[in-house]
């Protein structure tokens, strides 16, 4: 590259940066393989995106300063590093933008910026007189703003946007949720042991500072990396202790593993209702780098996705009996290959109603859509930018190839195939205040269900084109072969949740009860309920009924509710005329490591 590419390049990488590890690794990367000629057109493009970003953006390039600095400071620790020399120079300028004075933005990043100064201060990258000088200014502006906020007198600073304290919220917990994910990786150590101020060992008269690790822990990267606890963004306690200690502790987490049970239901000799017994029938050793976030399953059964916080997508065959043989020992499932391409966290996975496309989601931002090939190979039909902000799921039609998106950017986005063109979003659905971070449609395709981090989970109806006209609609989608359509809000579920409503599933409904017309739809998230709605017919036209059918409280104990889902529905023949069998078994998984299954 030249100079102009490798400056649009790291402007391009600097505007999408966020607080994902992915994200701060490749833009350091990126810095660091052009120092030696771009050195200055680099560091101007950090000063430049300090200067005009957003709050959110310069604390995150303040994080991203760190990694980068520590870096260029391994590589060349007995002498001043190209960035470094930069640093020394222009710190006191990118606080100043950082921590801004008289502004709400340094109530925002006064913590984050005082835990990075300490982080560099315990490796000493720079001098600590700079440090020392550079804590004492932020420390009085976060006093005098404190004293102005006392008095009243704030009404001349511009306040903080919603949407910003809302993104750093969000990105907040991921550095929480990181730093708990880092421990995971590390071997058995003491936790109160790895906060104690940095060792040191001497190389001459030069004092290096070293991880903060139980003696017999080698020193790696992860370690590194921990070292830096200044990834809370707020202060430690002894809750975040507590939950590192019973982390570290739950196997399911610490491996990446993906646990496949199988069920039988047994008669019981007393009341005659059948048990059902759960037994472990393979453990699948993934290879992912980073937790696991989400399973799918093909429609088939014979073929598995696996979505990890690594940026990649992994595929899973069945082996058929005849190739395993009669070894016990033979694992039944096999990595069929790995799927790349997003530049952050793969947050969802989703095969279609048939099986034939697969899609996924990122915190990049994308929705990928994949073609399953006859052989199992996945090819890549589409990337599709439509969201702003981090893509949480996507949710496929149960019978047509119609795809949802939802987003932290408060969306929910709707995807359709132009086989003349490629595939594009031809509906945005606004209606929350905050993240979306579940979707489900109902059985009969009719409706699609939202949960929102504004407590709320809202029913979208589908209006065909006929209904469109009808009612006064203007369709949207319509392509040559489409007549269009449009989903409107009909229903809000409201009052039920107090927090974060993180996980919905609907499923059919049971003959004679309030879900026989549409279902059952459950609902859980962060304030440990699980509450089951049976969805009907009503007197209004185009609205269905709710009926709370049952709740639990406290389903995972003081745990949040991280997602939920009813058995799948078995497949029938085309033939079969024999009414579907409602599920009865719902299973949800929680922050305290455990699948509960609720009949």
């Amino acid at each position: 590259m030249d100079p102009f590419q490798v400056r649009m390049e790291f402007l391009a990488l600097l505007k999408r940066l966020n607080a994902s590890e992915q994200s701060i690794r490749k833009t350091v990367a990126f810095a660091l393989r052009y120092a030696t000629r771009c050195s200055d057109d680099i560091w101007d493009c950090v000063m430049t995106e300090c200067a005009k970003a957003p709050s959110n953006t310069r604390i995150n390039v303040l994080f991203m300063l760190d990694a980068f600095l520590a870096d260029d400071f391994e590589t060349s620790p007995e002498e001043v590093g190209v960035y470094r020399t930069l640093a020394v120079r222009d710190l006191p300028a990118i606080i100043n933008m950082v921590v801004p004075p008289d502004s709400w933005d340094a109530v925002l990043n006064i913590t984050s910026t005082r835990q990075i100064l300490a982080s560099w201060e315990s490796k000493r990258i720079f001098d600590p007189r700079l440090l020392n000088s550079l804590q004492e200014t932020i420390e009085q502006r976060a006093a005098s703003v404190r004293e102005r906020a006392q008095h009243g007198d704030m009404a001349d600073i511009a306040r903080v946007s919603r949407a910003d304290v809302l993104r750093r919220v969000e990105e907040d917990r991921e550095r929480h949720k990181r730093l708990r994910e880092n421990s995971w990786k590390l071997p058995p150590m003491s936790y109160l042991h790895a906060f104690d101020p940095p060792r040191s060992h001497s190389q001459g008269n030069v004092d290096v500072p070293t991880a903060t690790l139980a003696p017999s822990a080698p020193v790696d990267a992860v370690a590194l990396e921990f070292d830096q606890h200044w990834e809370t963004t707020s202060d430690l306690n002894e809750d975040d202790l507590d939950y590192m200690r019973e982390e570290t502790r739950l196997t399911s987490l610490q491996d990446r593993d993906v646990r496949l049970h199988a069920y039988t239901s047994l008669p019981s000799g007393v009341t005659g209702e059948k048990q059902v017994v759960f037994s472990l029938r393979e453990v699948i050793p993934t290879g992912h780098k980073r937790t696991v976030r989400q399973v799918a399953w093909a429609p088939s059964g014979d073929i598995m996705a696996t979505a990890s916080f690594d940026c990649t997508v992994g595929i899973w065959e069945r082996t058929p009996p005849e190739v395993r043989g009669e070894d016990p020992n033979e694992p039944e499932w096999d990595c069929s290959g790995t799927l790349e391409g997003h530049d952050s966290e793969c947050k969802s996975v989703a095969f279609s109603h048939n099986g034939s496309l697969l899609a996924s989601c990122s915190r990049d931002k994308s929705v990928w859509i994949w073609e399953v090939q006859p052989d199992s190979e996945f090819e890549c039909l589409s990337v599709m930018m439509e969201h702003t902000q981090d893509v949480k799921m996507v949710a496929w039609h149960p019978k047509e190839e119609i795809l949802a998106s939802a987003s932290y950017d408060d969306t929910i986005k709707l995807y359709v195939d132009d086989p003349s063109e490629d595939w594009f979003c031809y509906s945005t659905l606004n209606g929350h205040s905050s993240t979306v971070w579940s979707m489900a449609f109902s059985p009969c395709g009719r409706f699609l269900a939202s949960a929102s981090d504004d407590n709320t989970v809202r029913i979208w109806r589908r209006f065909t084109a006929q209904e469109c006209e009808a009612n006064g609609l203007a369709p949207e989608g319509k392509i040559p072969g489409r007549a269009g359509d449009k989903w409107v809000e009909v229903q809000r579920i409201d009052g039920h949740f107090s927090r974060t409503i993180y996980s919905l599933s609907w499923t059919i409904g049971e003959p004679g009860d309030a879900s026989q017309s549409y279902g059952k739809l459950a609902a859980a998230g962060a304030d440990g309920k699980i509450l089951v709605f049976y969805m009907g017919e009503s007197a209004e036209k185009f609205k269905p009924s709710v009926v709370l059918g049952a709740s639990v409280e406290n389903a995972h104990g003081v745990s949040d509710i991280n997602c939920i889902s009813w058995a799948p529905i078995p497949q029938k023949s085309e033939d079969d005329t024999t009414p579907q069998q409602a599920p009865t078994m719902l299973a949800s998984a929680g922050d305290d490591g455990e699948i509960h299954i609720w009949t």
